[in-house]
């Protein structure tokens, strides 16, 4: 066993005849089991550094009093909804926010095509790779061609734009929550997400607390998913369970948005499309 090895906690590894302890696996992807708050905001570090992965977190409560910025490609995984809790105090939070936005001038596009035209543009190669927000859809830009031209990498399927807005940004993409229950600070959005897609939340419950507290928001986002799936919040207060504005794609099964002041499901419309 490695001399930080410590029975019962995640830390080290150990071999016995008939079983193993890893605390810090790479088997294909990066696995990181954590069982302190400590160890868990400095996993989300490592895994920013390392391109994601997956956090493991033992059965207890992680109280968090930084906000947490979570990268693209992590996953987070208790024990159990019913034992592995999140706790954040203050102003801490999980953040998920794109980043190199760019939203200068118009775009036009046709149905079915995917060359993308600017007018007022200053589009440059460094846009490749990342992905630009139309008609409430994420499309990956696979070319530049001029200040004025970007190639998408699938055809754009909606009706036809013409001088319209758009937004460019290097989203969040592939996270997960699975087997969480994540407590809310007073007066904070519990999981503030901005230019994102292909998030999923599987048995989760996030609990709010304070008047101006919420559980999700959900902004510029594609293909937001959940499965067994409770935001409960506080009666008296004017906070909504989950908002979501400006996306497609929002699919939520076996959810229940109970006891928040406000709406249950905030801005419902700006999210027309289900898969």
């Amino acid at each position: 066993q490695s001399a930080n090895f410590k029975p019962g906690a995640a830390k080290g590894w150990a071999l016995y005849p008939t079983r193993a302890y890893f605390a810090d696996i790479t088997i294909a992807n990066r696995v990181i089991g954590v069982s302190t708050s400590q160890e868990l905001e400095d996993a989300i570090t490592l895994l920013t550094d390392v391109g994601g992965g997956e956090i493991r977190l033992a059965a207890g409560t992680y109280t968090i009093t930084t906000a947490q910025a979570i990268p693209s490609s992590i996953r987070f995984l208790g024990d159990n909804s019913s034992t592995t809790t999140i706790v954040f105090t203050g102003s801490a939070n999980f953040t998920m926010t794109g980043t190199n936005v760019y939203t200068t001038g118009t775009v036009s596009i046709n149905q079915g095509s995917t060359s993308l035209t600017g007018s007022g543009t200053t589009f440059t190669s460094a846009m490749v790779g990342r992905q630009i927000f139309l008609s409430n859809r994420w499309y990956v830009i696979s070319a530049f061609g001029s200040t004025t031209a970007l190639t998408l990498a699938t055809a754009f399927a909606d009706a036809n734009l013409s001088g319209s807005t758009y937004r460019i940004s290097s989203v969040i993409k592939d996270v997960e929550f699975e087997e969480l229950t994540i407590v809310g600070a007073s007066g904070t959005k519990v999981i503030d997400a901005i230019d994102v897609r292909d998030i999923n939340f599987t048995d989760v419950i996030i609990s709010t607390s304070g008047a101006s507290g919420l559980g999700l928001e959900i902004d510029n986002f594609m293909s937001v998913d959940s499965d067994r799936f409770t935001v409960s919040g506080i009666p008296a207060t004017t906070s909504h369970g989950i908002s979501a504005t400006n996306g497609s794609f929002l699919n939520l099964r076996q959810t229940a948005t109970v006891s928040n002041g406000g709406s249950g499901l905030s801005n419902p419309a700006a999210a027309p499309r289900r898969a």
